[in-house]
């Protein structure tokens, strides 16, 4: 994927959270986004899914112009995934990837049903097809939630910290899934506090702190970073673990 901000400044309630934020990536398939709380990461995944739009600045994904798209039709070509899955309780977890298809996408009933059942037998959440939300474990849930965003055929997924509700043992589970990703070469961007996992799953990291991209390049600056902020957050991350 392709990726320009442009002076990207957005303020929530008279506090700064992306202060004038400039970034190009080019011809990346799996970007990690890092940093401490309160960095703007999540804000940063929101206002490029079109979930919400910058006080100023213009933003490129690709061929999108996103602060220009018809969002509607924006929303067509990407996934989001939310730190809580996000599904439907009342719908079983095959019906909340078949909605989706039909009501956004206009595919008949059949097949939808045949690409939700292919994806749930790939991402082996088969077995709990007929289940609600609330019959499966929180990491099955999470990945039912993926499964639902690449069910659109995406040309990127957003994921904001997908583990962080999780316990280790989930976390490693919902992982594993975003992994595969990787092997079917879906283009994503994932905000994350693990950072052995971006090591393995992203060709790329962007790191922030305070609203600002401090440091950004292929993964490897995550073994040779260049500047003070990013090395003392590695060294803390890797203390608390």
């Amino acid at each position: 994927m392709d990726l320009k901000l442009e002076d990207i400044l957005q303020v929530y309630e008279g506090k700064v959270i992306l202060d004038h934020v400039d970034l190009e990536i080019k011809d990346k398939s799996g970007i990690a986004l890092i940093g401490p709380s309160g960095a703007g990461k999540s804000t940063l995944l929101r206002l490029l899914a079109g979930i919400e739009d910058p006080i100023s600045g213009e933003i490129m994904l690709n061929q999108h112009v996103v602060t220009q798209e018809d969002k509607k039709e924006y929303y067509k070509s990407v996934g989001f995934v939310f730190q809580a899955h996000n599904l439907f309780p009342h719908l079983t977890i095959l019906r909340n990837i078949t909605i989706v298809l039909e009501k956004v996408h206009h595919m008949d009933i059949d097949s939808a049903n045949e690409v939700a059942l292919k994806l749930l037998e790939q991402f082996e959440l088969i077995e709990h097809k007929d289940k609600i939300p609330a019959k499966i474990s929180g990491g099955q849930a999470q990945r039912a939630s993926i499964i639902r965003s690449l069910a659109i055929h995406p040309e990127v997924v957003f994921l904001d910290e997908p583990t962080s509700a999780l316990d280790p043992i989930l976390s490693h589970e919902v992982l594993k899934t975003i992994l595969k990703l990787r092997e079917r070469k879906t283009n994503f961007m994932i905000v994350t506090h693990e950072i052995e996992f971006a090591k393995r799953a992203a060709d790329y990291v962007v790191f922030m702190e305070n609203g600002k991209v401090i440091e950004h390049g292929d993964i490897k600056i995550l073994d040779n970073p260049q500047t003070k902020q990013l090395k003392n957050f590695i060294a803390n991350v890797s203390y608390n673990i």
